[in-house]
């Protein structure tokens, strides 16, 4: 017999960005397409990259619904948001039958269009287990379209290079100088050493009030 386990609202942007992030091709099944929902945010990673994103409202997972966690196709996912709606967010529910989940659905605000999506076996890496747990030394804001130029800028100066550290070759990289006066002047980004392409390069912090209060 099939059942409803729980629900989750989810921002629409939020999975479609959450999308980016998850790898095309991986050979860990539980990584590759996939995005983790929790009870209490959406999170995927390729494994060099990031990124989690708290629901707006608590989702209905946990112990006493059946299921704390599942996991999604990002890709399916996407096209089936598109068909599911235009709207802003959207509601998954996860089903399943005899104890294991079969799928999740995709519905509009409205609960006028509803679209299944495929959820994928496994156990999802531990992200909690790789955060920080020490009170960072710096924190500086940056306008993250300012930062996409730069990044734009020096993948498109390096194309080709292969540079090298140690007589080691590796990708071109981009190295961030942090100083203890950062949120107030430019950060200054440089070439690594033994670049082929030697470049110099600087963000403007934003100046948050709460962050130059804590």
């Amino acid at each position: 017999m099939e059942t409803e386990n729980g629900t989750v609202e989810i921002e629409a942007k939020a999975l479609r960005a959450l999308a980016i992030v998850a790898p095309k091709r991986d050979p860990r099944k539980v990584l590759a397409h996939a995005i983790h929902v929790r009870e209490d945010r959406a999170e995927a990673t390729d494994g060099h990259v990031l990124l989690t994103i708290d629901h707006k409202e608590n989702a209905t997972l946990g112990e006493k619904y059946g299921v704390n966690s599942f996991i999604v196709d990002a890709d399916g996912l996407k096209s089936d948001v598109a068909k599911a709606t235009k709207r802003k967010t959207v509601r998954l529910a996860v089903r399943s039958a005899g104890g294991n989940i079969d799928y999740a659905s995709v519905t509009s605000e409205d609960d006028a269009r509803t679209a299944e999506v495929e959820t994928i076996e496994g156990r999802y890496p531990n992200i909690d287990s790789i955060m920080p747990k020490n009170k960072p030394e710096y924190r500086i804001a940056f306008d993250p379209n300012l930062m996409l130029t730069l990044c734009k800028a020096v993948i498109e100066a390096t194309k080709g290079d292969v540079d090298y550290s140690n007589d080691r070759p590796h990708k071109p990289a981009m190295v961030f100088e942090i100083r203890e006066n950062s949120a107030n002047e430019p950060v200054m980004i440089t070439s690594a050493p033994g670049a082929t392409t030697k470049f110099v390069g600087a963000v403007m912090p934003m100046r948050l009030k709460e962050l130059q209060e804590n």
